[in-house]
Parts: structure tokens; C-alpha cells; sequence
């Protein structure tokens, strides 16, 4: 069992200087493709038959660039799943272009709109914790 990519569409900053804070709470919800406005960025891989509870804190960098013009107010987070068996590579993906899972997607909504033009490029850094009273739980800083 292989947890390949997680991804996150939108973004954290639109320059270096300019920080757009996002909402602390995130809600888990199916987000319609047609609303998406950039490309994806892989932001962390893990192999799940190797990885230990470390592997899932990090910090990475992330670059998206916006598919059309459009004003952002949110960012969504998901993963793909890669099961390799002997016959065949079975993929369970939570995109939202995919078929919709239980697992949805999960939105993390920014306190400000940024207006963006097509082929604009959006970098930033996201961090994620775990507290260590509950391993079930995850911080993005």
C-alpha cells in the first residue's frame, strides 16, 4: 500500500511579502471541479508500509499557477492513494475530479479573496503538525 501524492489546489501567498491567512478550522466537503482555478501541487509523499508518525509532520514548499482568471477564497486538500498488487496498480484518488469518496475533499478558506489572472504563479509553504496528546489530529501552520 503506497500513499503517493497529497495535493492542495489554490494557495497560501501571492507574493513574498503579501501573507494570506487561512481560516484555522478546515471543513471536509466535495468541491466541484468547475470551481477549481489552478493546477495542483504535490506537497508531500509517503510510503505507508515504511513511513513512521515523523514522516507525516513536515514543511513544503509549493507552487500553483492559476488555469483562468478568478478570485480565490479557499484552498482544498486531498490525496491519492497507490495500491501495487501483483495484476494490476489500483489507484484510490480523493481528487475532486475523481469519483467522490467518503473522504471528500478538505477546504481551508482564506479571510480574503485574492484576485488572480491566467498563468499567474502562486508560491508558498504549508506546515503540518501533529499535537502530541492526539495523533489522530493534524495542525497546518
Amino acid at each position: 500500500m503506497r500513499h503517493e501524492n497529497s495535493h492542495l489546489k489554490l494557495f497560501l501567498k501571492k507574493n513574498p511579502i503579501v501573507f494570506i491567512a487561512v481560516l484555522k478550522e478546515a471543513v471536509v466537503e466535495l468541491v466541484p471541479p468547475s470551481t477549481l482555478a489552478t493546477s495542483a501541487a504535490v506537497i508531500h509523499h509517503l510510503d505507508l508500509e515504511t513511513c513512521s508518525r515523523e514522516d507525516t509532520e513536515f514543511s513544503s514548499p509549493f507552487k500553483f499557477v492559476a488555469s483562468r482568471d478568478a478570485e480565490l477564497t479557499s484552498l482544498a486538500g486531498y490525496f491519492d492513494c497507490t495500491f501495487a498488487m501483483e495484476e494490476e496498480r489500483v489507484v484510490l484518488s480523493t481528487a475532486p475530479e475523481a469519483e467522490p469518496t467518503h473522504w471528500k475533499q478538505t477546504v481551508f478558506y482564506l479571510r480574503e479573496k485574492v484576485r488572480v489572472v491566467e498563468g499567474q504563479e502562486l508560491r508558498g509553504n504549508i506546515e503540518v503538525a501533529r499535537p502530541k496528546e492526539d495523533a489522530r489530529y493534524t495542525v497546518f501552520i
